[in-house]
Parts: structure tokens; sequence; C-alpha cells
């Protein structure tokens, strides 16, 4: 049951505060270790080793793509005719324009 004087007490109290977007997008954002790491690490001169929030989602986005590259290339090389289509052509239109948009104008 909702009690209306609590949350206009509690209201009151953080009006007072004001909220700021800025603080609460970037505590989403920022790089901050895990609050449950499996493995902890050392740091190895100077270097901390240990497992962040960008570096787990960097593992799993690396297994992803190399996952579904390998699919890919395995399956089109098992084709009788060596023509892209389907994904395949997908994946060689990615490279494309990465190499002709990032890669040779830098």
């Amino acid at each position: 049951v909702a009690q209306p004087e609590i949350h206009a007490e509690h209201g009151a109290e953080n009006a007072a505060e004001g909220f700021n977007a800025g603080e609460v997008i970037i505590e989403h954002v920022a790089n901050s270790p895990l609050d449950h790491p499996i493995v902890h690490l050392p740091s190895i001169a100077g270097i901390d080793f240990s497992v962040t929030k960008h570096v787990l989602m960097l593992w799993i986005v690396a297994g992803i793509v190399f996952g579904t590259v390998t699919w890919a290339t395995r399956r089109y090389l098992k084709q009788e005719r060596p023509v892209p289509h389907g994904f395949m052509n997908a994946v060689e239109w990615l490279v494309q324009a990465i190499r002709d948009s990032i890669a040779l104008p830098n």
C-alpha cells in the first residue's frame, strides 16, 4: 500500500538536491571493476589486469564476431561455386566498406 506522506517527504528531500542526468548517465557507461569478480588478477609493473565491464563486453563481442565469421567462412568454402551470396556477401560488403572508408583514408 502506498503511503503518500512518505513519498511526499522523500520527494521534497530529493527536490532540494536536484536531478543530475549527467551523473546518472556517467554512472552507467563509465568503466568500473565488476561487482563480483570471478578471478582477482594482480597488478604487474603498475598495469591493472582486472576484468572491468568494458573488458568483459570486449571479450563477449570478440567471441561472437569470431564465431560468426568462422561459420560464414566454412560455409563459403563448402560451396561448389566460390561466388559469395547471402550472408557471405554481407560480410564482403562490410569488409570492403571498412577498408574503403576507414583503413585507406587514414
